[in-house]
């Protein structure tokens, strides 16, 4: 089923950028610092990470914004343990210029993040990594 959905939504987001002009399609690259907070910062270091992205002016006002990004968790050890996650974001977003050329603009847009953990354990009784 969720494969299903994302399947839907790719559908749906790429139908009105196949009617447009790729060739203005602005590539960019960034990089991620996550810090994590509440109970996942319990079991999550610092997270590091970056993506690539593609912007598409749809007119003088608004533009196009996609992005996918990776970021890795590294784990804290806990009863012998140790953790890792990580992220991948998926991100299609809108950049509205309140007036045409200036500096100010809001930035909205949907996503999902698909996530991954590995656990790695120690039995402290047989030293046996299982």
């Amino acid at each position: 089923m969720r494969n299903f959905v994302t399947l839907l939504i790719l559908i749906f987001a790429a139908v009105p950028v196949m009617a447009m002009d790729t060739s203005q399609i602005a590539w960019y690259a960034h990089g991620d610092l996550a810090l994590p907070t509440g109970d996942f910062g319990d079991f999550a270091g610092t997270g590091f990470g970056g993506g690539v992205g593609g912007s598409m002016p749809y007119n003088e006002s608004l533009t196009l914004r996609g992005e996918v990004g990776y970021i890795y968790f590294g784990g804290q050890e806990f009863l012998g343990s140790d953790w890792s996650y990580a992220l991948i974001p998926i991100l299609v977003l809108g950049e509205y210029q309140f007036t045409p050329g200036s500096q100010v603009y809001g930035l909205g847009g949907v996503g999902m993040t698909m996530a991954r953990s590995s656990f790695d354990w120690t039995n402290p009784y047989t030293g046996v990594q299982e």
